[in-house]
């Protein structure tokens, strides 16, 4: 449509304004355009709804796939009874229902390579800063629970072995506290810390007591004396002579049982506690707090007995040796690493974090870490099983520890199990295969040591869930389109915008007719009905699928089933599969074709609305110029005349004067 301003036209004809009559004029120019748009509306409204059918038949048709398959219907299920133990799967549909009875003496694990220290031991005479850092300058608090505490101040001079001397000392007589730099020791980089009374060690405003890893106010642990597994109860644990109760953690009641598991205890303190974790750390229960941690005894045995509190354990060693290594600092010696006859290349500018990730990545089958809190590179092999990592260095990662035989290897296990009380077998994996296993299509993924029964049986559930998807697929293209086609005899507005489209109504009866026609002879089951499916009396539906009939004609008769579905030429999928197809398909079905149509109109109508508009524009611009020249002959018609008018008066009036004088 035109912009160009259009001249100011001001006058009127017959009491109505020009400018309201080129109006008129110029909507009665366009009504082709607005009518043409309308239908344009109604077809776009028109190809959602065919749009929308297209994707419900598309996805009746996935369905239809689906059940074209025999061996979907054969589909089979593994349930353990005891998950803990593992898991079972069903490769293929071969699996012959039956129970087994699968016990796991010993579950596969990695084999796992750590190196040495990786940082040299720190002497004693180095200083707590430039050991820990600046944040353990400050205090601590240090004494025993009979004997009193003594408040100590760690200063940028301090070093290890002078705070070593100045906690003997606040501990008392028969305390000893060392520090051991000395390689070769068995305490070598770490504190040791012992008194004749129960210990009280209590962070103030330094981390000294946390980064030396000894017990602190904010993190406790068990006492050294039990090695614990989170799967042993206290029972187990601590003997006959635990008691049930309580204990108290930043006041807050913890019941702990004989019968209850160490990971139970924890799992206990990790919901109950706020702001407190505990894990198994070295089979030692460790609890930590970002805050103070207040530990205290309840009613049974547990706190005594575990040793869990700062002032239960009368010696506290540090759980490793001090120091660990910068993983983005450059390495600062080029070598050449072989793992498992691997040769890894690194440069003296690559850091820690680039050769472990080469070493990863290099398909010597391992996983390299680093392991900030035990200060060594752990590789870890990819496969479980007893497999051997070997390591060998020509450069700079001596100095990490990972020289050739500086470090100590742990064979990984292998799965150790029987079938059936029969004999015992030996995998390296925790995953065993049919043809490990020794059940055809079944294989069984291990967890733990234990004893399970693995049943195969027919997977109905999936067979019904298949079945419904394909029941609730068909209705919904038959109630879609029952509600794009409908017709309101009472208000035409109401109306679908489909009703008119005769190939999209006639779709519904045509569906129920080929669904009709589904019959399978000489069989138990011969129709739907006899799987649960009815028709549906009041539209064309067909109802969910009654689940007992269905769950029978599995059961009793998979076969005459399967046929149901799959025979080419009576089965549910022959009949309603190349349906399906040519109506919503590809760009070439009956629904595609419709839409390409629909679109075609469209353009062809736009084309129309334009050269409409266009034509308009140019009648309204000669209209208004034509009233606008009309206007400005008439303004100066009017000029004309009034001067002809003065000029008449004026003389008349001249005459008068001088007829007077004479």
């Amino acid at each position: 449509m035109s912009t160009t301003s259009s001249p100011s036209i001001a006058g009127s004809i017959g009491g109505v304004p020009i400018t309201s009559l080129i109006s008129a004029a110029d909507a009665a120019n366009r009504v082709g355009a607005v009518r043409l748009q309308s239908q344009i509306d109604t077809i776009n409204f028109q190809n959602t709804a065919i749009t929308t059918l297209q994707n419900d038949m598309q996805t009746l048709d996935s369905y239809l796939t689906t059940l074209s398959d025999p061996q979907f219907f054969r589909a089979k299920t593994a349930s353990s009874s005891d998950n803990a133990v593992g898991l079972g799967l069903v490769d293929t549909s071969l699996a012959s229902d039956g129970s087994y009875d699968i016990n796991i003496s010993q579950v596969a694990s990695d084999s796992v390579y750590r190196s040495a220290k990786a940082t040299p031991v720190v002497s004693g005479s180095s200083t707590v800063e430039s050991v820990f850092g600046s944040s353990a300058l400050g205090t601590i608090t240090v004494g025993t629970a009979g004997g009193g505490t003594t408040q100590l101040t760690i200063t940028a001079t301090t070093t290890l072995s002078s705070i070593a001397s100045q906690m003997q000392s606040a501990l008392g007589s028969g305390a000893s506290v060392t520090y051991d730099g000395t390689v070769g020791d068995a305490n070598y980089g770490k504190f040791v810390v012992s008194a004749n009374d129960s210990l009280i060690l209590s962070s103030g405003s330094s981390t000294f007591l946390q980064s030396a890893q000894l017990f602190n106010g904010s993190s406790v642990r068990s006492s050294s004396a039990t090695t614990l597994t989170g799967s042993e109860t206290l029972a187990t644990a601590y003997g006959s002579a635990f008691v049930d109760g309580t204990f108290n953690i930043n006041g807050v009641s913890i019941q702990a049982n004989s019968t209850d598991t160490v990971q139970q205890i924890m799992d206990r303190i990790n919901a109950q506690v706020p702001g407190v974790s505990a894990s198994l750390v070295d089979g030692r229960i460790t609890v930590n707090s970002a805050s103070t941690l207040t530990v205290g005894n309840g009613t049974g045995s547990f706190f005594n007995q575990a040793g869990l509190a700062t002032s239960s354990a009368t010696s506290s060693v540090s759980s490793n040796a001090i120091g660990n290594r910068d993983t983005g600092t450059a390495i600062g010696t080029a070598g050449t690493l072989t793992v498992n006859g691997v040769a890894v290349t690194y440069a003296a500018t690559d850091t820690l974090e680039d050769v472990l990730d080469n070493i990863t990545n290099s398909g010597a089958g391992v996983t390299a870490t680093y392991d900030n809190y035990d200060d060594q590179i752990v590789l870890t092999s990819t496969t479980t099983g007893p497999n051997s990592i070997t390591v060998a260095d020509t450069g700079g990662l001596a100095s990490f520890g990972l020289g050739s035989g500086a470090g100590t290897l742990t064979l990984g296990q292998s799965t150790i199990f029987s079938v059936n009380g029969g004999p015992e077998r030996v995998s390296s994996s925790v995953t065993l295969d049919s043809d490990t296993l020794g059940i055809s299509g079944v294989s069984f993924t291990a967890s733990e040591a234990g004893e399970t029964t693995l049943t195969i049986a027919p997977d109905i559930a999936a067979v019904q869930l298949g079945i419904n998807n394909f029941v609730a697929a068909y209705d919904l293209v038959q109630d879609d389109i029952s509600k794009d086609t409908q017709v309101d005899t009472d208000d035409s507005t109401l109306d679908g915008v489909l009703n008119d489209d005769m190939t999209i109504v006639s779709i519904p009866q045509q569906m129920r007719m080929l669904l009709d026609t589904v019959f399978s002879s000489n069989s138990a089951v011969q129709s739907l009905q006899d799987i649960g499916i009815e028709g549906n009396e009041n539209n064309d539906t067909i109802t969910e699928v009654d689940t007992t009939q269905l769950t029978s004609a599995l059961t009793n008769n998979l076969q005459d089933v399967i046929n149901l579905f799959t025979n080419a030429n009576s089965g549910v999928v022959a009949v309603l599969d190349s349906y399906v197809n040519a109506m919503s398909l590809g760009t070439g079905s009956i629904l595609g074709d419709e839409i390409t149509n629909n679109d075609t109109s469209v353009t062809f109508m736009q084309s129309q609305i334009q050269e409409i508009n266009e034509q308009a524009d140019t009648e309204k611009t000669s209209l208004e110029s034509e009233y606008a020249a009309y206007e400005s002959a008439f303004e100066s018609g009017q000029s004309t005349l009034s001067y002809l008018s003065g000029s008449s008066s004026s003389s008349n009036s001249d005459s008068a004067s001088a007829g007077g004088i004479l």
